[in-house]
């Protein structure tokens, strides 16, 4: 198989796993509008409020900028400092970005190999306005699943930039 046909079915399967973090990502944020109005219709009109409200908003609000970062970093929307990156050639751009995102690759693996220590404490604890579910679910598994989610984007990121340096045939 060639570089082309392996990136064509690579960025496939990362348009799938994004469409399912859009979709998770939208429905939590649909939830939250919507769980909102709930509350403003409890208080206004029987003067209650559901905490549940605001603690299931809180934490579809992590899962979902978590699934944002992942969406992000499929779209390179994430903050750069470029400031001078336009004044260097094509070639030097694209060395800088290979090392920007093996930096990247690494603090995520550094993430996820440091991580569950904290994930073994979590699953010992549980949220406040539903004591059945772990802290784990809440906070550690949307990190886990964004860094997943990122890990195996950035591979994708790297290999499309070197296509592109080779169809340019390594000018510039």
């Amino acid at each position: 198989m060639t570089l082309d046909k392996f990136l064509s079915k690579y960025n496939r399967m990362l348009g799938r796993i994004e469409a399912i973090e859009k979709f998770f990502g939208l429905t939590l944020l649909a939830f939250i509008v919507l769980s909102i109005c709930f509350q403003v219709m409890t208080r206004a009109f029987w003067n209650k409020s559901q905490i549940w409200v605001e603690e299931l908003c809180t934490y579809g609000f992590i899962w979902a900028a978590f699934l944002g970062a992942a969406i992000g970093t499929k779209h390179q929307r994430h903050i750069k400092i470029s400031t001078f990156l336009f004044r260097l050639d094509y070639r030097k751009q694209l060395i800088i970005a290979e090392i920007s995102y093996s930096l990247m690759l690494l603090i995520l693996f550094l993430i996820v190999k440091n991580a569950p220590g904290l994930y073994a404490i979590e699953t010992r604890s549980n949220i406040i306005a539903i004591p059945f579910i772990p802290r784990f679910y809440v906070f550690s598994l949307p990190l886990l699943v964004s860094l997943f989610s990122m890990i195996i984007t950035i591979p994708y990121l790297m290999l499309n930039d070197y296509m592109a340096y080779k169809l340019e045939g390594g000018k510039q």
